[in-house]
């Protein structure tokens, strides 16, 4: 009997933006596409380049009214650590290896072990934070099930780690998972094309 062993990893550390949509202002976002004139704008224009520059007028404003920010993700880390917490342990590890540098000294040791009380504080407080969350959604009647029945595997730990297969493209062997991701948008995309016909859309007011 012959024993199949299969290896599973975590991707690497990759970058997110990350929206906060309950604090956008909806106020300003109406404002600036009342302000727009799309007739103006799309005049010349084919269906393809018209989808593009709204698209980008779109992305422009949900840039400048919904706060954003770009994180890193790490599969490896628990749910509840954040960059601030990253930086911290970062900060506690220089300050150790400073303590050993030099030998040890008491003022050193002092400032290693009050890193490590805020980077303990830190921690517990983003865990409390995040099994908050996690309550909350699961007290919710509003809360779907898939994500009901998510939450629950994360406080049983039964996380599985979805891994793409690798993909042979044009005979080179495809590792990347930025360059999987790449290769599956590129198909995707080209099974739906635009007809670009001189066809127009019906004035809105003559619809409603």
């Amino acid at each position: 009997m012959q024993i199949l062993t299969l290896k599973f990893f975590f991707p690497p550390p990759y970058e997110r933006k990350v929206w906060h949509y309950t604090r956008c202002d909806i106020e300003g976002i109406r404002k600036s596409l009342d302000s727009i004139g799309w007739n103006r704008a799309f005049r010349n224009l084919n269906i393809h380049q018209q989808v593009e520059l709204f698209n980008n007028y779109l992305m422009n404003i949900f840039e400048n009214y919904i706060p954003n920010e770009i994180i890193t993700i790490n599969d490896k880390d628990p749910p509840w650590i954040n960059d601030k917490i990253r930086n911290k342990v970062i900060l506690k590890n220089e300050l150790y290896s400073k303590y050993m540098h030099n030998g040890k000294t008491l003022v050193d040791l002092e400032y290693v072990q009050n890193a490590c009380l805020t980077l303990n504080n830190l921690i517990s407080e983003s865990k409390k934070s995040y099994y908050n969350r996690l309550s909350d959604k699961l007290s919710n009647p509003k809360t779907n099930p898939k994500t009901y029945w998510t939450i629950l595997k994360s406080l049983f730990c039964d996380k599985k780690i979805p891994v793409i297969p690798h993909l042979v493209h044009n005979n080179i062997y495809i590792t990347d998972f930025k360059a999987k991701a790449r290769l599956f948008n590129s198909y995707f995309s080209k099974q739906c094309n635009l007809l670009d016909n001189d066809s127009t859309l019906p004035d809105r007011k003559s619809v409603v």
